[in-house]
């Protein structure tokens, strides 16, 4: 009987760091369709440095030098958010704080984290099999709750804003409509302490799933204005 082909020997690849990292942690990078972990190099790495790891390809094939991390855009034709290479890093979120323009004011996750936050809330929930009330569904594979979480939250937006028009009072300096300008507050407060609720328990549940470690907030944390963000 012929024997079998050799295992394909380790190549050497350059992978782009998507974020700064310390030493020892992990994110996945992406070669020809190939995801394969890379671990971070003793003293660490920043936000686009580029470095080399070993990288062994699927039998039958030729690694090319080169790999970027997922995640991070290689060309201005992936520089919109929605190309076809966007999976998602671990150990790390990938975009920063100061990201949110980016791509620009008039971009479709921008606007839409603006005046529709619950739309935009409701497309992650659905993709991590999330309820409308931030529960998660993964590990009972008979619970489909999740499916209608995106219509759920649309109409949760139209019904606020709705309700919104409808107990606007034409003038609040006035004093004329006190109980519309009641239900409004009250309409108001509700839909605030909801969406500060669900973001929670999302981002929890985003933290755990693609294994981000805590982080400072800020430099409010060196200055002892506030702890460690859960």
């Amino acid at each position: 009987a012929p024997s079998a082909p050799p295992p394909p020997s380790p190549t050497n690849v350059q992978v782009i760091a998507p974020a700064t990292l310390q030493a020892g942690y992990t994110f996945d990078a992406m070669y020809d369709g190939v995801t394969f972990t890379v671990t971070v190099p003793e003293g660490g790495v920043v936000k686009g440095q580029r470095f080399i790891v070993p990288f062994v390809p699927p039998a039958g094939q030729d690694a090319v030098p080169r790999a970027t991390a997922v995640g991070e855009p290689i060309s201005s034709a992936n520089s919109g958010g929605g190309g076809g290479g966007s999976t998602i890093p671990t150990g790390v979120w990938r975009d920063s704080l100061c990201d949110c323009l980016r791509f620009g004011p008039c971009h479709p996750h921008f606007l839409n984290a603006w005046f529709c936050r619950l739309v935009l809330m409701g497309q992650i929930l659905t993709r991590m099999k999330m309820t409308w009330l931030g529960f998660r569904t993964r590990g009972n594979p008979d619970d489909r709750r999740w499916k209608s979480t995106f219509s759920i939250m649309v109409k949760l937006t139209i019904a606020y804003y709705v309700l919104d028009i409808l107990t606007s009072p034409a003038d609040p300096e006035t004093g004329d409509d006190d109980v519309n300008v009641t239900l409004n507050s009250v309409i108001g407060s509700a839909m605030f302490f909801y969406t500060t609720y669900v973001l929670i328990q999302l981002r929890a549940t985003l933290r755990h799933v693609y294994s981000i470690p805590e982080e400072s907030c800020l430099c409010l944390y060196e200055m002892g204005l506030c702890g460690n963000n859960p």
